[in-house]
């Protein structure tokens, strides 16, 4: 009611004030690159009042009397301009301005006559964002999606890595999720125009900052957000990524720009076909595509179209080691022995797919109408071959060189784990902005679905293939010559000591195949009103903002694994018709695994395998109670709606040196779902009362001794709900002082929140129940599980240069509360109706996640350059630097495992015909305690240096060709196990070797 009063009183106050007074409105433009600016200062000179162009280049300057008026528009890299225009009481005039390069205005500035400029595209790229950034009234990076050359496979994780405060987690060499300041991807929301995009995950967790369902495609600018306001969601413990879109509206002449590629990697680049991944052979030389076409048709209707395709092929080598530590096994911390290896060549093949459209629509000039639609594509298919050497425990003699196995203790598997992956998502939004004098409204909505499968039978082949060596081998495993990470020399004996091809499939029995079934569905649909009144008050100006929103988020989620165990012929697994040598992949030979693997190991086919089962199914025999209780296992659903309301005001103090942007937002949190119930006592009979039944000898009684019908009675599907609910405040204030026009020091606090992931909320319930006393324990879920909260503080200071560069150094510290913990606790009659749990359970031990009240302390820093060095010396000219670095520090029970220390740094190249980039990224060492190994065990993730090239040469205006390079020098992910008495020659546990990947064509703009 108070807010429809001040609406009220504000609007009769812009009435009388229209009667009076005058206003100029216009857009700004840079004719050189045909885009309207955005975020040019627009000032009216003798008075403080002075405003921003928005995305189209839009400015609005009310309240002046009549008479002749100067504005004077400001921008970084571009002349400023002085226009004189004369005000009409009660009227807006119309002033639409073009900015030149500074230096090369030839003479006086010709009032409302457009002026030709000439300036590179990418120059007014960074330009453009940085001035965003610069003009922000929060802590934020904006990135323009061209800062660092092109991406070519369309990876925004690969674009993101070189952001201050952001550390990436990659999936076989790809950037398949980020983390933000030390906290995991689900605590890293990402945004498209500010709505949230569903990711079908096939775990049952929370997914947020993941990058399979999202692409560079079509996007104009990257806002990394590290200060809340009231205005964005609470869920930002450790920030926010918004993607904004291309707008035909940014626009005053179409645009066409293409790009044709080929993609590569630096070890299989040959257009003949080879092995991998899997069978039949491919080549590895991948063509690809995208196009984005903007089209302004006119002032008042325009749209966007743009499609893109990317086809990738990429190997993950590396033998993983893991010596025996502990005494009973034979081993000691001083003396390990190497026990296991195993091999690793994982190729993959990643088609990447991103297509978009978008209307802009002015059906008044007050109001422009925006339709949108994207559709995304992530098809993997990725076919492991892996063999695992075991020599068993207790070995006859070992050294740092050789580990000599007990007879009859070896052991040999291959491992086949070939995966499809189809991940298809589809958003449509609708957003209306209303903007007339000093009012600014807008409406969005959306509604998108993400769907998850994972093929294997429908693609021909089994997921999973397990063999061993044949049993009458006797088999005895020696390792010679260990050295490091590279395998060593592996020697296999039978029982007689005669020696064993361990690399002949023929010494092998087929053991069982497994088909991994995944489908889930992600559903989120969306609303969001804000409503903003600027004024100008005493030479003051400010806002009030206020809005609200709905999101509702539904996931179903079936996965399960069926295993079938191999018979052959006689049916009987485990004999002689069940050799693997008939099932030798006839593709997969000769592949050069590195690290001292041999190239002549024989592997199962599983496209041969599934050939068999449908033409001889009884040949394989399901393990039908496994199946049941996977499935079981694997089936949830969730239901969580977010209601949120907020207010926001922001005034500017001492002729706009000083701005202050704050207020509250609410946010109330609902939650329901499904999940599996397991009874272990559900399978034995009970009499009229309820009390189990026994034998004379005091034994249950099942009722039933079929398997798989005990399963059933043991695990019920989605048979345990759960619902909760839980709401809070959020405050929050930001400062931006300018000490200069160009030095700038914020301040920033907020209050957040990371929700609990749908993994410790949502039902799933294991009932153990005593049958002696009739009470027992119950491993479940607490739906009662609140947030964390963070107290979140943020100081930075950024110089902004002449040139468009930019230096900041920024600090902050998050003060996290309600970390989660597990315990149990005695059931009683209130936590049974907190829980909402059966009161029989009365008594009970109550085993979940609780909110265990202890705190944790987040501390870091930012470091950041950008610069432009031709104002060093002309042969400078066309050159730029950037560089940032980040620490964190992380304090108490909600560790984090992420790099303490992140930085980048680069240099580019862009000058007439030539562009060149390079560009490092550097992860620090992470540590995580392991135990097993002794005193201090730990596993170290070491430190990781990465270069990437881009490159460019323009052969016409128009054309050019491009050749860029991820991980140039093909930099190894190594990891390290040790304690503080372990020997040296024991640390190294696994090299990863990832590859160099590369792209080459051409691109036309027009």
């Amino acid at each position: 009611m108070m807010i429809a009063i001040v609406c009220a009183i504000l609007f009769a106050q812009t009435l009388a004030a229209q009667a009076l007074t005058g206003a100029i409105e216009g857009r700004v433009l840079n004719p050189a690159t045909g885009d309207y600016v955005l975020g040019a200062r627009v000032s009216l000179e003798g008075t403080e009042q002075s405003v921003l162009t928005d995305a189209t280049g839009h400015y609005y300057l009310g309240s002046i009397d009549p008479g002749p008026a100067s504005i004077v528009i400001t921008y970084p890299g571009l002349a400023a301009e002085k226009v004189t225009v004369n005000v009409t009481g009660g009227q807006r005039t119309r002033c639409d301005v073009s900015l030149q390069k500074a230096g090369d205005r030839p003479g006086e500035v010709v009032v409302l006559t457009p002026i030709s400029v000439t300036a590179s595209r990418e120059m007014d790229a960074n330009l453009l964002a940085i001035n965003e950034q610069r003009h922000a009234p929060n802590i934020k990076n904006v990135i323009a999606a061209d800062a660092f050359g092109d991406v070519s496979e369309g990876n925004l994780g690969e674009f993101l890595k070189r952001i201050p405060g952001l550390a990436t987690i990659d999936a076989a060499g790809d950037v398949a999720e980020i983390s933000m300041r030390g906290f995991d991807g689900i605590y890293t929301p990402i945004t498209v125009g500010g709505m949230s995009t569903p990711n079908a995950s096939p775990a049952a967790n929370r997914v947020e900052g993941y990058f399979e369902q999202n692409s560079i495609s079509n996007v104009s600018r990257i806002e990394v957000i590290k200060s809340p306001i009231p205005s964005m969601p609470a869920n930002f413990l450790g920030g926010s990524i918004n993607l904004i879109m291309k707008s035909a509206f940014e626009r005053s002449k179409p645009q066409l720009t293409v790009r044709g590629t080929v993609q590569f990697t630096g070890d299989d680049h040959s257009w003949s076909k080879s092995p991998g991944p899997g069978t039949p052979e491919t080549r590895k030389l991948r063509p690809g595509y995208d196009f984005t076409y903007v089209n302004p048709v006119s002032e008042n209707f325009g749209f966007t179209i743009s499609s893109m395709l990317s086809d990738q092929f990429g190997k993950l080598l590396g033998p993983v080691n893991t010596w025996e530590f502990a005494p009973a096994q034979g081993g000691s911390e001083t003396a390990p022995y190497l026990r296991t290896i195993r091999t690793t060549e994982d190729s993959r093949q990643t088609r990447r797919g991103a297509h978009s459209a978008n209307i802009d629509w002015r059906p008044w000039e007050s109001l422009t109408l925006s339709f949108g639609a994207r559709i995304g594509t992530f098809d993997l298919f990725t076919a492991p071959n892996r063999m695992t050497f075991n020599t068993g425990n207790n070995p006859v003699s070992h050294d740092a060189n050789h580990t000599q196995g007990r007879n009859n203790a070896g052991s040999i598997v291959h491992q086949q784990i070939w995966t499809g992956k189809v991940i298809d998502t589809q958003q449509f939004t609708f957003s209306a902005k209303f903007q007339k004098d000093h009012w600014r409204a807008d409406v969005s909505a959306s509604t998108s679905e993400s769907t998850l499968t994972y093929p294997d039978l429908q693609w021909g082949f089994f997921r999973g293939a397990t063999t061993r060596l044949i049993p009458s081998l006797s088999p005895t495993l020696t390792y010679q010559n260990i050295n490091g990470a590279n395998m060593p020399e592996i020697q296999l004996r039978n029982g007689s000591g005669q020696a064993v091809d361990w690399k002949n499939l023929s010494n092998y029995q087929i053991m069982s195949v497994s088909s991994n079934q995944r489908d889930v569905t992600d559903l989120i649909d969306q609303l969001s009103i804000n409503i903003r009144r600027e004024f100008f008050w005493k030479g003051h100006s400010g806002a009030i903002q206020f809005g609200g929103s709905y999101q509702e988020q539904t996931r179903d989620r079936r996965t399960w694994t069926d295993t079938w165990n191999f018979v052959g012929a006689d049916g009987v697994a485990g004999t002689a018709d069940d050799n693997a040598a008939p099932f030798t992949d006839p593709i997969n030979r000769g592949i050069d695994a590195k690290f001292n693997t041999p190239l002549d190991i024989n592997w199962p086919d599983s496209r041969a395998l599934y050939a068999l089962y449908l033409e001889r199914p009884h040949y394989f025999v399901l393990q039908q109670p496994g199946s049941y209780r996977s499935k079981v296992s694997g089936s949830d659903r969730t239901s969580e709606s977010i209601t949120a309301a907020y207010l926001q005001g922001e005034i500017r103090l001492f002729q706009n040196r000083v701005l202050l942007l704050g207020g509250v937002r609410f946010e109330k949190t609902e939650f329901e779902g499904t999940g599996q119930l397991r009874d272990r006592l559900a399978i034995y009979q009970r009499d009229a009362s309820g009390e189990l039944l026994r034998t004379p000898g005091g034994a249950l009684i099942p009722i039933t001794n079929d398997p798989l019908e005990r399963a059933k009675l043991e695990y019920v599907e989605r048979g345990q709900r759960s619902t909760g609910h839980y709401d809070d405040y959020f405050p929050s204030l930001n400062a931006t002082i300018h000490l200069r026009d160009n030095l700038l020091l914020r301040l920033g606090y907020g209050r957040t929140m990371g929700r609990p992931d749908f993994t410790q909320i949502v039902a799933r319930m294991d009932v153990n129940e005593n049958a002696d006393t009739g009470v027992g324990r119950i491993n479940g879920r607490n739906s009662n599980l609140r947030p964390w909260h963070a107290n979140n503080y943020d100081v930075s200071l950024e110089y902004y240069t002449k040139s468009g560069g930019l230096l900041s150094a920024a600090v902050f510290r998050k003060d996290v509360t309600n970390a989660f913990g597990s315990r149990t606790v005695t059931l009683d009659q209130a936590l049974i109706k907190e829980l909402e749990l059966d009161p029989i359970y009365e008594g009970w031990d109550f085993v979940t996640t609780f909110n265990i009240g202890e705190d944790t302390k987040v501390e870091g820093y930012e470091l950041s350059l950008s610069q432009k060095l031709g104002f060093l010396h002309p042969l400078a000219e066309g050159f730029s630097v950037f560089g940032n670095i980040t620490k964190i520090k992380v304090d108490g029970p909600s560790a984090l495992d992420r790099p303490p220390t992140t930085a980048n740094w680069g240099i580019s190249y862009s000058r007439k015909k030539i562009g060149l980039g390079l560009a490092w990224n550097y992860t620090g060492s992470r540590v995580t305690d392991t135990s097993g190994i002794g005193v201090g065990g730990r596993t170290v993730r070491l430190a990781r240096t990465t270069l990437d090239l881009t490159s460019e040469f323009r052969i016409t205006p128009h054309w050019s060709v491009f050749f860029n390079a991820r991980n140039l020098t093909n930099a190894l992910r190594k990891d390290i196990r040790l304690s503080d008495a372990t020997p040296e020659y024991s640390q190294v546990r696994v090299w990863n070797d990832l590859g160099a990947k590369m792209s080459a064509g051409f691109k036309g703009t027009f």
